[in-house]
């Protein structure tokens, strides 16, 4: 990290003055994410970080990786010269119906340490969409056979009464045709 620090002073009208100075801030032992933002239920990935060893020195230790909700992940070691890094990989596979993954990334080195915390949007990879629509009269008993596709995820059976076809105005043929 890289900062800029700016100082203004003044005495009245004619005493005045600046100063300006740069520091940076390096850790001798650094993390870094390589995870998508976005990945989707079900989805098989490598997820991968980035361990850099800024030190003048050659240090090695372990690598720890958790994430919410998925089992344990293997501890990785690790042995980086002084000024180099290192990409490290875990297989990683979207579990259903989560909206957000949490991963937890910690680095130690003797008494160097690092730790990131990554969160990770999973979304559905199939839209909601409507298969069929029919309408019946309600004159007598009605039975419809309804299946779930062997290739859907997850699905909703909406039904709705109407007294008429006035009343529901046909609302989604009005979408559809729009």
């Amino acid at each position: 990290s890289s900062f800029r620090i700016v100082a203004i002073a003044h005495a009245g009208k004619d005493l005045f003055g600046t100063g300006t100075t740069h520091i940076r801030s390096n850790k001798d032992l650094s993390l870094f994410s390589g995870l998508p933002d976005l990945v989707r239920n079900g989805d098989s990935y490598t997820a991968d970080f980035t361990l850099r060893n800024r030190s003048q020195k050659s240090l090695s230790g372990e690598l720890r990786l958790s994430v919410d909700g998925l089992p344990a992940f293997k501890t990785q070691s690790f042995s980086l010269a002084a000024g180099k890094s290192e990409v490290f990989h875990w297989p990683v596979t979207i579990p259903q119906n989560v909206g957000t993954l949490s991963y937890r990334v910690q680095a130690k080195a003797g008494d160097e340490e690092d730790a990131l915390l990554v969160a990770q949007q999973v979304v559905d990879p199939t839209p909601l969409q409507t298969l069929i629509g029919d309408v019946q009269p309600l004159e007598t008993r009605l039975e419809l056979p309804l299946e779930r596709p062997a290739a859907a995820r997850q699905g909703v059976i909406d039904l709705a009464a109407q007294s008429s076809l006035v009343e529901a105005g046909l609302k989604g043929v009005r979408e559809y045709m729009a």
